[in-house]
């Protein structure tokens, strides 16, 4: 693994989340906000979706990867596989989804980032504000819909 591949994988691992809370205090109309940690992605948005009554739908190609993240899932983890199977009856994916992006949906991180749920108007000066104060892969990855008859969409 290239030394600057290590390097940013290791900035991305110390930057706390209260960059991000600190931002979302500073905008405001956060309506929900959680650490992608052991559940992975999808577990987190399952738990904000069903919770609140909602569908959220992600865009697999929006998620911000670090450099050389796609040459580890050839390495499986039992809990990508158990959060597959936490949430795959609530789960539909749409289009043609890279089978691997499609990994990092289930990855069990244990140093991930926040998802946050915002008002759609308040979107873009959230992420531009948490840029600011150094969260360099903050980006908008998806929109909450009204509920439909499953609590996530992935899309490719």
């Amino acid at each position: 693994c290239p030394p600057e591949t290590l390097k940013t994988a290791c900035d991305s691992m110390v930057q706390l989340n209260a960059i991000g809370w600190q931002a979302a205090q500073a905008v405001g109309g956060v309506h929900a906000i959680t650490d992608i940690t052991g559940f992975g992605l999808c577990g987190h948005a399952f738990e904000m979706a069903d919770g609140s009554k909602v569908t959220i739908v992600i865009d697999v190609n929006a998620l911000p990867l670090l450099p050389g993240a796609e040459l580890l899932t050839k390495y499986r983890t039992r809990a990508s596989k158990t959060n597959r199977e936490y949430v795959q009856a609530h789960v539909k994916l749409e289009g043609q989804i890279d089978p691997v992006r499609e990994e990092f949906l289930w990855d069990a991180q244990t140093s991930g980032g926040l998802l946050i749920s915002v008002e759609a108007a308040k979107a873009e000066a959230l992420v531009e504000e948490a840029r600011k104060r150094g969260a360099s892969r903050a980006m908008i990855v998806g929109e909450v819909q009204a509920q439909q008859n499953y609590a996530l969409a992935f899309r490719g």
